[in-house]
């Protein structure tokens, strides 16, 4: 029996980003789940099963360093991974996060670092990528 695929919760603010990350996610192989904001983000997160969580930082309204304080205390099993233009964030910052992306890295990198983060999570899941 074929094995389920990882749920993935996008977070961006940028509309173009948040569809090529879908695409590429679901090209993938994954079960995506989209949000433009961290507040509705949050909300698919309360109400969604969620494997993994790629999430922005700067965002209008919740930074995405205020979401992933929000999730970790829904869910703290959740792996968090931020994906971020700005490269000197401070550790308080990053340290909510399981891992930390700057934006522009290569697809690949980002499709390996989620594979990477499901298998610590849930082998089973990454094994079925």
């Amino acid at each position: 029996m074929p094995r389920p695929s990882a749920i993935v919760l996008c977070i961006d603010d940028e509309p173009n980003i948040l569809v090529l990350r879908t695409a590429l996610l679901r090209m993938a192989g994954y079960r995506v789940h989209a949000a433009i904001d961290g507040q509705i983000g949050l909300e698919i997160f309360r109400h969604e099963p969620v494997d993994l969580v790629v999430l922005d930082y700067d965002m209008p309204g919740l930074m995405g360093d205020d979401v992933a304080k929000e999730m970790r205390r829904l869910r703290k099993d959740v792996p968090l991974l931020l994906v971020t233009a700005f490269q000197d964030l401070p550790v308080t910052c990053t340290s909510i996060f399981d891992a930390t992306l700057i934006k522009g890295e290569s697809p690949t990198v980002l499709l390996e670092q989620i594979s990477s983060l499901l298998a610590v999570r849930q082998p089973s899941l990454a094994a079925s990528r």
